[in-house]
């Protein structure tokens, strides 16, 4: 009997789930917060909120409490069914290492530290260490708390930290060198809010990374869609990235229905040729 099938399984999913998420309950702000009586007294309210003042609903930090809920329950359920497998992810096709290695190809990265956001099993240390041994600094996290805990089992490793919180939510004491994310804007959401998530999502990777991100999406230039799945548009997607850097890659050469979008952070050049610094270091031309 393999190791899959012996080893038992984190604790399951609990009712009472919904009810024990930080960060979205009412009674948080509601002895502050009075009803809006205008429009005018909205737009004035929406200037205070912008400039921090106290005495107005706070912006939402985390995901929406509904999606947050249904991702868990999810991924969960996927793990009941197949444990530590990239089924129980929604990888049913065997390509997770091409996703992987596509999103590391960007980068330099031995003896740097790599956020991984929504990881899952953190199955992208087999392939960092597939090339790098133990040269490197990884953190994972993800929102599922099976799969962290499956995920802290398989890669037990001094260089390997595991966090189980909303990327959103979760405040960093550090930043990182690079991050990447596979996979975290393929569900689709109840609130509705996807496009809303990944501008979210990158913005709050862009501004604690030191030398740029790379994430993957399903592409909506497909010949089938399926009701579970949400499918991003590559302009919309390259125009979020332009937003962030000059110093922009998409790649659709390795799967035909999904896509990757590189930012570098480094978007400097010179004037005299034009050629972004970067690229002349990595490529040592220049």
């Amino acid at each position: 009997m393999d190791e899959q099938t012996t080893r038992s399984k984190s604790p399951k999913l609990t009712n009472n789930f919904a009810e024990g998420i930080p960060g979205n309950s009412r009674n948080s702000w509601t002895n502050s917060w009075t009803p809006i009586k205008s429009l005018g007294e909205f737009a004035h309210r929406g200037r205070k909120v912008r400039d921090g003042c106290p005495g107005v609903r706070p912006p939402k930090k985390g995901m929406d409490q509904r999606d947050k809920v249904g991702t868990v329950e999810k991924y969960c359920k996927g793990y009941e069914v197949y444990g530590y497998s990239p089924k129980a992810l929604g990888w049913a096709k065997g390509r997770q290492d091409i996703r992987f290695e596509v999103l590391l190809s960007f980068f330099e990265c031995e003896g740097k530290s790599i956020l991984d956001i929504g990881c899952g099993f953190g199955d992208l240390n087999r392939v960092l260490a597939r090339s790098f041994g133990d040269s490197f600094r990884y953190t994972g996290i993800d929102v599922v708390p099976d799969l962290i805990d499956e995920g802290r089992w398989h890669y037990s490793r001094e260089n390997v930290d595991f966090v189980n919180s909303d990327f959103l939510e979760h405040s960093f004491c550090r930043s990182f060198d690079i991050v990447v994310a596979s996979g975290i804007f393929n569900h689709k959401f109840v609130s509705g809010e996807n496009d809303r998530f990944v501008e979210r999502v990158l913005n709050k990777a862009w501004s604690f990374c030191k030398e740029g991100l790379a994430v993957d999406f399903l592409s909506d230039r497909v010949d089938y869609r399926y009701d579970h799945a949400y499918y991003n548009n590559q302009e919309r997607i390259v125009g979020l990235g332009y937003g962030l850097s000059r110093n922009v890659v998409l790649r659709n050469d390795y799967m035909p229905f999904e896509f990757c979008l590189y930012v570098g952070k480094d978007d400097s050049f010179e004037k005299s040729d034009a050629v972004f610094n970067m690229h002349k270091q990595r490529t040592g031309c220049g």
